[in-house]
């Protein structure tokens, strides 16, 4: 019944902690990750997206610096304020920076996942530790 599920899950979830099962072995080298690791791999998946979501951060903020320093190049070639945030939208530089911004969120989204789903293996391993622990 619901051991069955709960177990079933606990071990689907310790190989899609880091994606499919062959890319889990191959990463760390054995199908299960001992308590120790399973922390540790926790730990840095927790740095990792913290440190992501703060490049972000800072990206989210300098862009419209960027896009500034764009439309106040282009008004000095006496371009129309109009004209020239059209032109400093399409600019490839401003595009690349998007483009750049984008990644780097989806980065930092893939990171917290990571994380979250290491938190979630690490409390059904304790709940299933604390099941064996109390079973009579």
């Amino acid at each position: 019944g619901w051991f069955v599920a709960v177990r079933l899950w606990f071990s689907c979830s310790q190989t899609c902690i880091f994606g499919r099962l062959a890319d889990f072995i191959k990463w760390t080298g054995e199908p299960v990750l001992e308590s120790n690791k399973l922390r540790y791999e926790i730990t840095q998946a927790g740095r990792h997206q913290a440190d992501a979501r703060q490049v972000v951060r800072r990206h989210r903020e300098l862009l419209p610096v960027r896009l500034g320093q764009l439309v106040s190049e282009y008004r000095k070639q006496r371009n129309s304020a109009g004209k020239s945030m059209r032109l400093a939208l399409k600019d490839p530089r401003y595009l690349a920076w998007v483009e750049e911004l984008a990644e780097l969120s989806s980065e930092a989204v893939r990171a917290r996942v990571r994380w979250e789903t290491g938190r979630m293996l690490w409390n059904a391993r304790q709940s299933l530790n604390a099941y064996y622990r109390d079973r009579p």
